[in-house]
């Protein structure tokens, strides 16, 4: 059985319904929780630990050491937004902790004065649930091993305390085998050396690691003998060419030198310029193409073509979408077709996609991803139309990312938007993927667009397949539409490329055109 469970008010997630919840005792809040019927469950968290991933890195890190093993099965429940959240035992002198570096965001949370909500409860109308087959029910609370913590620890940031978070370092790996008193110091230290060069820690990183382990052993470890395990460790051969073709096969598309660094954890020197010569390997193989002003970004070279069948096309004609502003007068949108709406901030980006989506909800199956808005504003947003909010017919879906996974191959797929980091020429492979998935449908792709920029965010990668590529720009009486490249004219000898259209955004709803 999981517990104690605190009271927390239902569709809320805080704070439990009474204060000093932090020092009652077991048995006090199994008496009090039964006097709170219908309320959310929150598990205090003074007998487990929580891996809470809060952006799509700390999510694909925690699958990562998933499938790896170095997390093993354990009670896993999934959040109101269907993340996957493990629990596993507590560890003495363990303290939660924050894991911010390299676009992280990851809990550790851990003790009597954290508390985290469990299925069944309910939070933005949507609820928690427990992962299938890997309930309480199912599974034991599996025990945290040492390496996960080491690998975990080693995304913290080395310039505070890292080891603030335990009260006594010499116990932050005492479990799983590994022991540092006497007699099997040597060995414990080298182990967790090389998890710490497997997980990719920077060696001046890890040695100041190493030497607090070897501080805390029973008795002392020589600092000398401890150092030279870090350096053993790291010296450890590796087949890098191996990993980075493997990596190179299942990245595809576009890729660079520095997400391979990141993801195959290349840190040391050596493995760098190993991994410059692998790559340079492949580019003489002809697998892989530099890319022409971009240095360390490289395109895999696609050999295997797909012949057109024109004896037999479908000459079905454009398809009927209609546009704000009346675009289909201009450009024809036809099966398979990506558009992209690049807009700046408050431009009416988010309201144009919303229009596109009402214009067309009797026309086609309209799916609409959305990555900012949760059910309360949306549906404030589709009040603003002045419609009934039970006449939209669509499917709204919440997701920032991987698109090309849950695309409608037949619907209309309305994206807001695509979030583009600093790795912005990754969004032509996105974009490629999403057009694979297509069949008789199309998507339209907003993006956001840097004020006074001439394109979106992805420059032109993010014109990649795009047969319509618009852009809004928010002005001081009017904003503007303009057309950056229609492939398709609607008009014969009227290229639609360059028009531009002001209009007036109405109640953040409606479109008004105002004439030139």
């Amino acid at each position: 059985m999981i517990g104690p469970l605190l009271p927390v008010p239902r569709g809320k997630k805080g704070p439990p319904f009474f204060e000093g919840w932090q020092d009652k005792t077991d048995d006090e809040l199994e008496e009090l929780y039964p006097r709170y019927p219908g309320c959310n469950p929150g598990l205090r968290l003074d007998n487990y630990i929580q891996i809470d991933a809060d952006n799509e890195t700390a999510i694909k890190k925690v699958a990562e050491m998933k499938r790896s093993g170095i997390l093993p099965p354990t009670v896993n429940y999934n959040t109101w937004r269907g993340v996957e959240t493990p629990l596993y035992k507590a560890r003495p002198g363990l303290k939660s902790f924050d894991i911010t570096d390299g676009g992280l965001k990851l809990q550790i949370r851990t003790g009597s004065g954290h508390y985290a909500l469990i299925p069944d409860s309910i939070f933005n109308g949507k609820p928690y649930t427990w992962v299938k087959h890997m309930g309480p029910a199912d599974l034991d609370i599996a025990e945290l091993p040492d390496e996960a913590l080491v690998l975990l620890a080693k995304d913290c940031n080395f310039s505070k305390t890292r080891f603030s978070l335990l009260e006594e370092p010499s116990r932050f790996v005492t479990q799983g085998g590994l022991d540092f008193k006497k007699g099997s110091r040597d060995s414990s230290i080298y182990t967790v050396a090389r998890c710490l060069y497997k997980g990719g820690m920077l060696p001046q990183d890890a040695e100041h690691l190493i030497k607090i382990l070897a501080k805390n052993c029973l008795p002392a470890f020589p600092e000398k003998e401890a150092l030279a395990k870090i350096e053993s460790a790291f010296k450890e051969e590796r087949n890098l060419a191996h990993e980075i073709r493997e990596w190179v096969n299942a990245t595809g598309a576009l890729l660079s030198a520095t997400e391979c660094d990141k993801e195959l954890s290349i840190v040391t020197k050596r493995d760098r310029v190993n991994r410059r010569q692998v790559f340079g390997r492949l580019v003489t193989e002809g697998i892989l193409e530099r890319v022409s002003g971009k240095v360390g970004v490289f395109r895999v070279i696609e050999k295997e073509c797909l012949e057109i069948d024109f004896l037999h096309a479908d000459t079905r004609g454009p398809l009927p979408i209609k546009w704000p502003l009346e675009l289909e007068k201009l450009v024809n949108i036809y099966r398979k077709n990506i558009a992209v709406v690049a807009g700046s901030k408050d431009s009416g980006k988010t309201a144009f996609l919303l229009n596109l989506v009402r214009l067309n909800q009797d026309r086609f199956p309209v799916v609409y991803f959305c990555s900012e808005m949760a059910a309360e504003e949306l549906s404030l947003r589709l009040t603003n139309f002045g419609f009934p909010l039970a006449s939209w017919k669509f499917k709204p879906i919440e997701r920032a990312s991987n698109f090309a996974d849950v695309i409608d191959p037949g619907a209309l797929n309305i994206i807001d938007f695509f979030e583009i980091t600093d790795t912005f020429y990754l969004i032509a492979g996105e974009i490629r993927k999403i057009y694979e998935k297509l069949g008789d449908g199309v998507a339209v792709i907003g993006i956001q667009k840097d004020e006074g920029a001439k394109l979106g965010r992805g420059k032109d990668f993010s014109m990649e397949k795009s047969r319509l590529y618009v852009t809004l720009d928010k002005g001081t009486q009017n904003n503007q539409l303009k057309i950056i490249s229609g492939k398709n004219w609607a008009q014969p000898g009227l290229n639609p490329a360059g028009i531009g259209l002001r209009f007036k955004l109405v109640n953040g709803a409606k479109f008004i055109e105002i004439p030139e």
